[in-house]
């Protein structure tokens, strides 16, 4: 995409995002704003997407079975993208974020408020007990936990070793595990400061059934993780993209 394409989305992006910024201090007077909350991060991302699609001319298309009960997602990591578009498309999901995303002005009040799940990796197993505390508590209110298990962002086709958090809460949680790839990375970057025209796959995979063992369940989610963005991938060659 053009440099004045990039130029324009950024601009706008900011000119879209600070109506919510200043809703800050009346929603601070709401008794119970996590619904709320998390209605307008959707209503934010659906606006994220529909800029993505007109100024960078990228779309994305769902494919698979979505969960309809409580359940644990697990989805490969490459882009600032796939945050945006489960939040759109997994209303009350509870994400497990790095703890220094929660510090982003206006977007981390949001995203503290909804609430998510911060993790600090540096505070090891206090991080993890932390975690699994605030998991439980998300899943006993019906909301979908989804977790990144390679634990930073990566290239399509390059699943890292998994992190033990996944395993962890498949175990504790005791719902099923249902991995999710995408093709982000083949029209964004990182932060989606550069586009490629295109369409995104977002592909929810079989659910891995409760009543494995955490190494179990780890390792059929790598599987399911790296096949499935072979798939991506060879499918997206034979198009020629």
């Amino acid at each position: 995409m053009s440099a004045l394409r990039n130029g324009t989305f950024a601009v706008l992006l900011v000119l879209w995002s600070l109506p919510f910024a200043a809703l800050i201090p009346a929603l601070s007077l709401a008794r119970d704003p996590a619904h709320l909350v998390r209605a307008l991060s959707r209503h934010w991302g659906r606006g994220v997407l529909t800029l993505i699609k007109v100024i960078g001319g990228i779309d994305y298309r769902v494919e698979g079975e979505r969960p309809q009960t409580p359940t644990l997602l697990a989805a490969s990591h490459q882009t600032l993208w796939e945050t945006v578009a489960l939040t759109v498309e997994q209303p009350d999901i509870c994400i497990i974020a790095k703890a220094s995303l929660g510090k982003i002005p206006a977007f981390g009040w949001y995203l503290r408020r909804s609430p998510m799940i911060f993790i600090a990796r540096e505070e090891g197993a206090s991080a993890l007990r932390k975690m699994r505390a605030e998991a439980q508590e998300a899943a006993a209110q019906g909301r979908p936990v989804l977790i990144f298990p390679s634990g930073t962002r990566r290239a399509l086709g390059q699943i890292a070793p998994l992190q033990r958090g996944a395993a962890l809460l498949y175990r504790e949680l005791g719902l099923p595990l249902t991995p999710i790839v995408h093709d982000a990375g083949l029209f964004l970057n990182k932060d989606m400061s550069r586009k490629r025209a295109g369409t995104i796959t977002l592909r929810f995979l079989p659910a891995i059934a409760p009543g494995l063992t955490g190494q179990q369940a780890l390792a059929e989610l790598e599987k399911s993780l790296v096949d499935g963005e072979a798939a991506l991938l060879a499918k997206s060659a034979a198009q020629g993209e």
